[in-house]
C-alpha cells in the first residue's frame, strides 16, 4: 500500500491525498482544459479569424483547414486524447480494447473523408493517408492478437505493417 514511484508515501494517507487533489486537477486541466480554452477562443473570434491579431495568436490552430472547419484542430486534440488516454482505461489487456480502437479509428477515417476539413492539396491527402495508416495498423494489431493462425503469417503481416507506416513516412518527407 505504498506509492510505486516513491515507497515513502503511503497510499490513501495524508500526503497521498494531497497529491491526489493536484493530480486530478492537472488531469482535468491539461487534456480537457486546453481544448476547452482553444474552443472558446476560436468560437468567440470566429467572425474575425482572418484579422492579423487573431491569426497571429491562434492561426496555428486553423490555417490548414477550410474556413468552416476552424474547430477541426480541437477535434484532433480530443481524438488523440481518446486514442492515447481514454482507451488505456477501457478493458485493459483485452481484445475488446483493440476492437474498440479499430472501430473508433474507422469512424474517424470516415469523418475526415466525408468532412474534408483540410484545405485542398497535399495536407488533405496526408491527413487521409495517416488516418488510413492508423486504421490499418490497428487492424493488423487486432489480427495478430486475436487470430491464432495469423502467427503463421507474422512475417508477411510485419512487412505489411512496416510498409504501410514506412509509406506514410515517405509520403510525409515527399510532401
Amino acid at each position: 500500500y505504498f506509492l510505486v514511484k516513491d515507497f515513502r508515501i503511503e497510499c490513501f494517507g495524508v500526503q497521498w491525498s494531497e497529491a491526489l487533489v493536484v493530480a486530478i486537477i492537472a488531469l482535468l486541466l491539461y487534456p480537457l482544459g486546453i481544448p476547452a480554452y482553444f474552443t472558446y477562443q476560436l468560437y468567440s473570434h470566429r467572425h474575425k479569424l482572418r484579422s492579423d491579431r487573431v491569426l497571429a495568436r491562434f492561426g496555428f490552430l486553423y490555417e490548414a483547414y477550410r474556413p468552416g472547419a476552424y474547430l477541426w484542430d480541437i477535434f484532433e486534440m480530443l481524438r488523440k486524447l481518446f486514442l492515447t488516454g481514454v482507451i488505456v482505461i477501457l478493458y485493459p489487456g483485452e481484445i475488446i480494447q483493440v476492437i474498440i480502437v479499430v472501430l473508433v479509428n474507422l469512424l474517424f477515417l470516415v469523418i475526415i473523408l466525408v468532412e474534408r476539413p483540410h484545405l485542398p492539396g497535399p495536407g488533405r491527402t496526408l491527413a487521409a493517408v495517416t488516418y488510413t495508416g492508423i486504421c490499418l495498423t490497428m487492424l493488423l494489431g487486432l489480427i495478430l492478437t486475436s487470430v491464432e493462425s495469423a502467427k503463421n503469417y507474422s512475417l508477411f503481416l510485419d512487412i505489411v505493417l512496416v510498409g504501410v507506416n514506412g509509406g506514410i513516412v515517405a509520403y510525409t518527407v515527399f510532401v
